[in-house]
């Protein structure tokens, strides 16, 4: 779009929020959790994000705010080990 025309979107953007949040028929998070379970789907939850992102922090080298992952398995793996504490 053009600036003219993303002026007139944000401002019809609070509406369609509000509209969409009304709107009872919409079934949530807890069904696209569902949904996403029914096939297989590894998703990774706000916790989830948390607990990487902890990780990440405590591999920090001293100084550096922390140290990223790049591969998804290193991720998931960090996910997979809080799962497992919580089993244990």
């Amino acid at each position: 779009g053009v600036i003219g025309s993303n002026k007139a979107d944000a401002d019809d953007l609070p509406d369609l929020l509000l509209a969409d949040l009304s709107d009872s028929r919409k079934p949530g998070r807890a069904a696209l959790e569902e949904w996403l379970d029914e096939r297989h789907v590894c998703w990774v939850s706000y916790e989830d994000w948390k607990a990487i992102d902890a990780a990440e922090v405590d591999a920090a080298a001293e100084g550096a705010p922390r140290k990223k992952m790049y591969r998804i398995k290193d991720m998931l793996a960090v996910v997979s080990r809080e799962a497992e504490a919580v089993r244990s």
